[in-house]
């Protein structure tokens, strides 16, 4: 990198540079770089397995799989607009969980074994829409919460999913939760207090302003 920025290079390629060093190194040099990339305002390209890295990192990311683009977009895009499946389990840390479900009550409704949740107004005339029931349910673990414990009323976009909770991470400010849904593993990144004890299994809210459809045979985004 040294001899290339010598040269004063248009364009950098970077090949997972980073891949054999340890969490925190890593984590102080993906800073060092975006720092490196603002200052030369040169081209890079950078090839990387790491879905985080292309997330803090990347102004455009290509996602491939076998050769393949799947998607091409700002990390914000494919993380908010996904097209496939693929690329909705690729991105999101932990990745999206993908659940089997059909569709109900004219596409306004999805309901899959634990669980039965109304679908936002921007996927009504796409689910209405679609030649079969048979789908699959995309929800991301950073979208679930805690139920109000003091009975408190609930936004209308949020709705109840029960979670069988295997494991309680706490990281501080949230809490990773492993869980199951009608038998299926989940994950579920919950915002919790300072003093909180660990969660455990019951009734969580889910924001179905942010559910996820995909076609269960092309794998492509319901839209």
């Amino acid at each position: 990198m040294g001899r290339a920025i010598v040269r004063d290079a248009y364009c950098f390629l970077f090949d997972e540079p980073l891949s054999n060093l340890d969490a925190k190194l890593r984590s102080t040099m993906r800073t060092e770089l975006a720092i490196l990339h603002k200052r030369l305002d040169r081209t890079m390209v950078y090839v990387t397995h790491d879905q985080i890295e292309a997330m803090t990192m990347a102004d455009r990311i290509v996602i491939m799989e076998k050769g393949h683009v799947q998607q091409v977009g700002t990390p914000r895009e494919v993380y908010n607009s996904p097209r496939n499946l693929f690329v909705a389990g690729f991105i999101g840390s932990p990745s999206m969980n993908l659940l089997d479900a059909e569709l109900q009550g004219d596409g306004l409704r999805v309901m899959g074994q634990g669980f039965d949740l109304p679908l936002p107004p921007r996927l009504h005339k796409a689910a209405q829409g679609h030649g079969a029931r048979q789908v699959i349910v995309g929800l991301r673990p950073e979208h679930f919460a805690a139920r109000p414990a003091d009975g408190g009323t609930e936004a209308s976009f949020l709705a109840p999913v029960d979670l069988d909770v295997k494991v309680a991470e706490y990281i501080g400010s949230s809490q990773f939760l492993a869980a199951d849904i009608g038998g299926r593993q989940v994950s579920a990144a919950i915002e919790v207090g300072p003093d909180s004890a660990p969660l455990t299994s019951g009734t969580y809210m889910f924001d179905t302003n942010r559910i996820y459809l995909f076609d269960k045979t092309t794998g492509d985004t319901v839209t």
